[in-house]
This record gives structure tokens, sequence and C-alpha cells, in this order.
């Protein structure tokens, strides 16, 4: 059985989407379905409250740890690093600066600097 599987039988209300699937959030008090359920392309679920409760929360809810939700090991990248994609967002806005400075855009480019910086430190 899939992660997802696993999730979504344990889920009440549980509707197919566009995008996945919609049910009640276990982990608050939920009549009408508030949480997404998804796929990552990496097979990990994919979950999302629209009254803000965090993926732990959510999972333990349902008795599964966040482990459960992920097909094989959970990355080791260390707590507070961003993922690789995010990375690449930064580093793509400081390029776009640094080929046409414009001042409306320095702050946001301040940003992508100090995100990078930060990763960088914590990888350290």
């Amino acid at each position: 059985m899939s992660p997802l599987d696993t999730v979504l039988e344990r889920l009440q209300k549980v509707r197919k989407s566009s995008r996945g699937f919609s049910a009640c959030c276990p982990a608050h008090q939920d009549k009408d379905p508030s949480l997404s359920i998804a796929e990552g392309d990496d097979g990990r679920v994919l979950l999302y409250c629209f009254a803000g409760c965090d993926y732990e929360s959510i999972m333990a809810a349902i008795g599964l740890t966040t482990a459960d939700g992920y097909v094989g090991t959970i990355s080791t990248r260390p707590k507070g690093v961003p993922g690789r994609s995010a990375l690449l967002t930064e580093v793509f806005v400081i390029r776009i600066f640094e080929a046409d400075p414009q001042e409306k855009d320095r702050a946001r480019y301040e940003l992508a600097l100090k995100r990078i910086g930060a990763a960088n430190e914590r990888l350290q």
C-alpha cells in the first residue's frame, strides 16, 4: 500500500478533486473538508489544511508519523536549510537583479542574498 493510500483510508469525507483529494482535517474539528491531499512526484504525501494545521499534527491525528508520508527515507537535510528548489529560486532572483539592477527589486535581491547566506552557514 502506498503512503497516499494509507493516509486516505484514515480520513473522513474523502473526495476526489482536480489536484488529488479533499477530506475533513483530523487535526481540528472539521465538518466541511478543508484538507487538500495529493501525491508528490517522489511518492510522498502532500497535505495542506486551509485552517492552518501543520503536517505533523495532521499525521499524528490519524495515528501516523511524518515518516509514514514518505516512500523510502526522509531527507537528511539539516533542519532550517531550504530545499534545492527554494535555493534555486533565490539564485534566480540574484541573477536577474545582477543582470539588470533596478531599485524596486533591491529589497528582494537582498532577501535572496540573506537566505543563501543563512543556508550556507547552517550547512557548515
